[in-house]
């Protein structure tokens, strides 16, 4: 069976979000999760909607920008692949869109693309079409090429917008082959190649980036200088600018109770705050600069944009 079970859970959602916050600085796009059995797409009372953690969420329909994660249901009538996941990015009015399978794709794919596209109010598709990333794989990892396509387009678009043009040109899919396949499967800052992965990814891409007889200190301790910096920063580590040298920030970072990775801010969890409450919420969040901003308007304004 193909992995597609973890795009259910919201926590795959927010891993892609806090790995583009961390990578870029940027605040995260929304990312849905459409299920369709076969080619027909999930409808609720209102129309076509998400389903995370068992809970139908309304779908991001007229976002300029928007992460797609879609479990098609019934895709092959037997195997590992009865049920199979891929993906797609909007981007204005152009949809992204992936299948790991490549120009090996089946017919439901443009069936499937084609209506995310009208109901994403796209006007293009530009497809992988590609070399089939799964041809070798034995287990299933469709969920972890199908959110890695997802992080890795909207990192470059975020990080360089001029890239859409190059996107769409006939490289899109020798350069969407040649990333995803060098590096292997990522969650986090940790890849692994396709004969390593499956163990790997049933117990980490929801819950964490590491393997679990790692410890988060030991992990650490694996880490540049530079890596480390960040490692600490991205954990909100209050003092570790105190410690310059690598040697005496690895014993600092080691000390720690608490290194699990801050996500960032979110807008409905702000809106009721009062300022004290909402400036702990931002050093919380490890926002940077927030110091400069005395008043809860202009803190929330830096924060979120309005």
């Amino acid at each position: 069976m193909c992995d597609y079970k973890k795009l259910l859970s919201y926590s795959t959602s927010e891993k892609i979000q806090r790995q583009l916050y961390r990578s870029t600085g940027l605040p995260p796009p929304d990312i849905d999760v459409v299920v369709f059995k076969y080619d027909k797409i999930f409808t609720g009372k209102d129309g076509p909607t998400q389903i995370q953690d068992g809970r139908v969420r309304p779908l991001n329909i007229d976002s300029p920008f928007v992460g797609i994660l879609i479990k098609v249901l019934d895709y092959a009538s037997s195997g590992k692949h009865s049920a199979h996941a891929i993906s797609a990015v909007k981007s204005g009015k152009t949809l992204f869109a992936f299948n790991a399978w490549g120009k090996r794709g089946r017919v439901i794919d443009d069936r499937i693309f084609k209506q995310i596209k009208t109901l994403y109010k796209c006007d293009k598709i530009v497809r992988y079409r590609g070399e089939d990333l799964q041809a070798t794989d034995p287990h299933g990892v469709c969920a972890g090429y199908a959110s890695n396509f997802v992080t890795l387009i909207m990192k470059e678009l975020m990080v360089y917008p001029s890239s859409k043009k190059y996107l769409q040109t006939k490289k899109f899919s020798q350069m969407i082959y040649s990333t995803l396949s060098t590096k292997g499967l990522c969650f986090g800052k940790q890849c692994k190649k396709i004969k390593n992965l499956h163990d790997f990814m049933e117990g980490n891409l929801q819950t964490s980036v590491r393997s679990p007889d790692v410890q988060p200190s030991d992990y650490a301790m694996s880490l540049t200088l530079r890596e480390l910096r960040t490692y600490a920063g991205d954990r909100c580590l209050v003092g570790r600018s105190k410690y310059p040298r690598k040697a005496d920030l690895q014993k600092f970072v080691k000390g720690q109770s608490d290194l699990k990775p801050k996500g960032p801010p979110i807008k409905v969890t702000a809106d009721p705050l009062g300022g004290r409450a909402l400036r702990k919420y931002s050093a919380e969040t490890c926002v940077k600069g927030r110091s400069k901003h005395t008043t809860r308007r202009g803190l929330f304004k830096y924060m979120f944009g309005n």
